[in-house]
């Protein structure tokens, strides 16, 4: 729980720092790393980002995995 806790963190914060440089796409080396990482599942990633307003690429994150 704890791992997935600091996981949502480290999205807020990936989110932030796209926003503040006018970006909508969340990368798939990003996304994959939340999943190696925290163990984020790709569907849960995909949800929240798309839910603030974001992109998610699946492609790419079927690359890194």
């Amino acid at each position: 729980l704890h791992t997935l806790e600091v996981g949502l963190e480290e999205l807020e914060i990936l989110l932030t720092n796209l926003e503040s440089r006018n970006q909508k796409m969340v990368t798939g080396k990003d996304s994959f790393r939340l999943y190696s990482t925290y163990g984020f599942p790709k569907e849960m990633t995909k949800e929240l980002v798309e839910e603030r307003g974001f992109l998610f690429n699946e492609e790419e994150f079927e690359a890194e995995l």
